[in-house]
């Protein structure tokens, strides 16, 4: 089967279902169509300026409610990395994430730091909702934002773009 056209038929399943746009069964469904995935990076933007391949990549997968992240962004003759794993949970009206291994390694010409320390403890959760052929994960009203399309995984903080994913892999 066509998973674009499953996507498409799941969030409007969950938009036209009677209820909350996504507080069925249907919608805990296309919460998982939508997100699960592969994901290549194709935007980082840090401290206001956008980095792409190749001085920014990543992959970021989501299967079987388990997360795995890496990226790699050079700017300025420094090179900061990230990979993470963790476990994620889909319930009918959110999404919550979070890692259970986290290792940050930031390199210059002179000096190399390692730390293991988790962004935060426990797991993050995202209200679902959607928004056209859009699946729209909120966090803490507006402080995190998770826009995803059929094709784009786009991450936001405060409104501002930090991350742009493509969907490689279903």
């Amino acid at each position: 089967m066509d998973k674009a056209w499953l996507f498409r038929a799941l969030i409007l399943t969950a938009m036209f279902s009677g209820g909350p746009a996504v507080a069925d069964e249907a919608s805990s469904a296309a919460i998982r169509e939508g997100l699960e995935g592969t994901w290549v990076l194709e935007e980082w933007n840090v401290d206001g300026v956008s980095i792409q391949p190749p001085e920014a990549t990543g992959r970021l997968s989501l299967h079987h409610n388990v997360i795995v992240i890496m990226g790699t962004q050079t700017q300025f003759g420094r090179t900061k990395s990230f990979y993470a794993y963790g476990s994620y949970v889909i319930d009918e009206s959110s999404w919550s994430y979070g890692y259970e291994e986290y290792t940050a390694v930031q390199e210059t010409p002179s000096k190399i730091s390692i730390s293991k320390e988790l962004p935060w403890q426990g797991l993050r959760r995202f209200q679902a909702r959607t928004e056209g052929d859009k699946l729209i994960f909120d966090y803490q009203g507006g402080r995190a934002q998770i826009v995803i399309s059929e094709t784009e995984f786009i991450y936001n903080e405060s409104g501002t773009l930090i991350r742009r994913w493509k969907r490689i892999e279903p």
